[in-house]
């Protein structure tokens, strides 16, 4: 099978899973996500009224109606997936049928009758680009964004912190030993594979404040309007973290924030942190196969690449070499973590 073959089935795979209704359910409950976005839209009235804006990604056409909310002249509400007939629903009950159009293709393929002043679009995924629809973001920017226009978010950053996490760390690879004492049948068996997994695919938790052990650091930091695609296939940034206390390291874990910058000059922000309020997106978790204990003000050095898959490029790789040395005591890993649709 070829990549481009490979690459099509992946699409139409992606495309599929967005066509249903629990995806759109998940998303439209969370409501730090919507709310922020409808926030950031309505501060942004001024730059928004009687302009046109295009909708990428625009699933049900919530950010779509936000826009109109916010006094847009047209909306166009590109969805790829069969979702979009839904959206046409939407927009006819709403009234919003004359402002909204909901064209039901990739943003890559469509035509449009005017160049459009603003962008909007919800692209991100979990540790930021997972997904990798924000191409598809950077392909309509550059092909029908006015030169003097914005895009909604405007910038975002992933961030790294290490973090100890006892209950879901044993949980995860003492599952399997509890099913003799519940069942009566042993899959001790399986605990290799279990913990094969663990130690492989990136997991997502919602972390608290108490997991995280260190100040994070931002490994990455974009501007959408300069951001090209060539930037994103491979992120490369080293990292010096400092225990806050003494702690047992189970793994690292990555989340992100967006901005949307407002006409007044001040900025909205979304963030998926442990330190915010829950979000569908959780944080990332990279637990490792041997944790190590730190101490106060230890420094936990290391390097962390994130790269497109060679599976599908809306997958990511995260490859992370790091060591710490303590009172003579040194220790060093190097592991690839995958993110794809294995995630746990």
């Amino acid at each position: 099978m070829n990549r481009w073959y490979h690459q099509r089935t992946k699409d139409e795979d992606y495309f599929r899973a967005y066509a249903h209704l629990d995806v759109h359910q998940e998303m439209l409950s969370d409501e730090i996500r919507t709310k922020t976005y409808r926030l950031a839209i309505l501060k942004n009235a001024n730059r928004i009224r009687n302009k046109v804006v295009l909708d990428v990604g625009a699933g049900t056409g919530i950010l779509s109606h936000f826009c109109v909310e916010a006094g847009a002249r047209k909306v166009y509400a590109v969805e790829a997936s069969a979702i979009a007939e839904q959206a046409k629903k939407v927009a006819l009950a709403n009234n919003a049928q004359d402002k909204i159009s909901v064209i039901n293709d990739l943003v890559e393929n469509i035509e449009l009758p005017e160049k459009v002043d603003v962008i909007v679009s919800e692209w991100m995924g979990y540790s930021l680009l997972f997904e990798g629809m924000l191409k598809s973001v950077i392909y309509a920017r550059d092909k029908w964004l006015k030169e003097d226009g914005i895009i909604l978010p405007s910038c975002a950053e992933i961030y790294l912190a290490p973090i100890s996490y006892d209950e879901d760390y044993e949980e995860r690879h003492n599952f399997w030993y509890s099913i003799k004492d519940k069942y009566g049948v042993s899959m001790d068996t399986i605990v290799p594979l279990a913990k094969q997994e663990a130690f492989k695919n990136v997991c997502l938790c919602q972390l608290t404040t108490e997991n995280v052990i260190a100040p994070e650091t931002c490994i990455y930091s974009l501007s959408i309007k300069q951001v090209c695609e060539a930037d994103l296939k491979r992120i490369e940034q080293p990292f010096s973290l400092i225990a806050m206390g003494r702690a047992l390291v189970h793994g690292f874990t990555l989340w992100f924030n967006v901005s949307f910058e407002i006409c007044d000059g001040s900025n909205v922000l979304l963030s998926t942190s442990p330190f915010s309020p829950p979000t569908h997106w959780c944080q990332s978790v990279m637990y490792l196969k041997d944790p190590f204990n730190v101490e106060q003000d230890q420094v936990i050095k290391g390097n962390i690449k994130i790269v497109e898959s060679e599976e599908s490029d809306r997958c990511i790789d995260i490859q992370m070499e790091f060591s710490s040395d303590f009172n003579g005591h040194s220790v060093n890993g190097s592991n690839i973590f995958y993110l794809n649709s294995n995630f746990t």
